[in-house]
């Protein structure tokens, strides 16, 4: 089997002392500067369009009031006072039935009678007011349906707008993480093919098991830097999701 050493790639040339890995100089150090200035950039972006979509709160008022929800309430709620009025009447009719008859001779079966003509009016007026309440009761809810599906509909079109921010944060976040640790696609072939030729049985020399190492090392702190960076993207998008 021909051995495909990795070394014929034309990897990034450094002529610096003690670098006989071929691994970028640290002489030219990141620019963290440049860095928070992209961020910041990115962010007086992302929150401008943040600041100019309406929120959860906004979007809830003017659904509600579009579909009248105020006003159903409303209704429920008079309703609801109106059957807890009548239900109480009907519960003190043979308290007070008993009352204004206790001086007469009135009797027993007769004081029932009384109770129930009394309160046959009052159980018809808490049917009706109960299948009022119902119907209130329903179009509230038919009303709540559609300003949840309304709002569900506007946050969905809302967040589309903010994906190309935040695929640019994550491109950005890719670069950045690069530039910090040297990282790059020449050497992430390199370290493939490294990788692929000891899996296929081939064994290093201790060149090639150094130059893997230190391959190896850089493509751990650029891992880092980009976890690093993609935390802090998450943390912005959660504290924007509470405006």
């Amino acid at each position: 089997m021909a051995y495909n050493n990795p070394t014929s790639y034309n990897a990034p040339s450094y002529s610096g002392p003690g670098n006989q890995y071929n691994i970028p100089s640290l002489n030219n150090p990141f620019n963290f500067g440049q860095q928070r200035a992209e961020n910041q950039n990115w962010l007086q972006g992302y929150t401008s369009t943040i600041q100019g979509q309406p929120t959860y709160t906004a979007l809830a008022d003017r659904y509600s009031n579009k579909y009248m929800i105020p006003q159903l309430t409303e209704q429920v709620q008079a309703y609801d006072t109106q059957a807890a009025q009548l239900a109480n009447q009907l519960s003190a009719m043979p308290r007070n039935v008993a009352a204004t008859t206790t001086e007469s001779l009135v009797s027993d079966p007769q004081r029932q009678r009384i109770v129930e003509a009394r309160s046959e009016p009052l159980y018809e007026s808490l049917q009706a007011v109960g299948n009022l309440g119902q119907a209130a009761r329903s179009g509230l809810q038919t009303a709540q349906g559609l300003q949840a599906g309304a709002i569900s509909a506007e946050m969905a079109q809302l967040q589309k707008e903010l994906m190309p921010w935040e695929k640019q944060y994550d491109l950005m976040s890719v670069m950045q993480a690069r530039e910090f640790s040297g990282w790059n696609s020449e050497m992430e072939r390199e370290l493939n093919t490294l990788l692929s030729n000891q899996q296929a049985g081939l064994t290093w020399t201790n060149a090639e098991a150094q130059r893997a190492n230190a391959l190896q090392q850089i493509k751990e702190q650029y891992s880092n830097q980009l976890n690093l960076l993609e935390k802090q993207g998450e943390q912005v998008s959660k504290f924007y999701s509470y405006l």
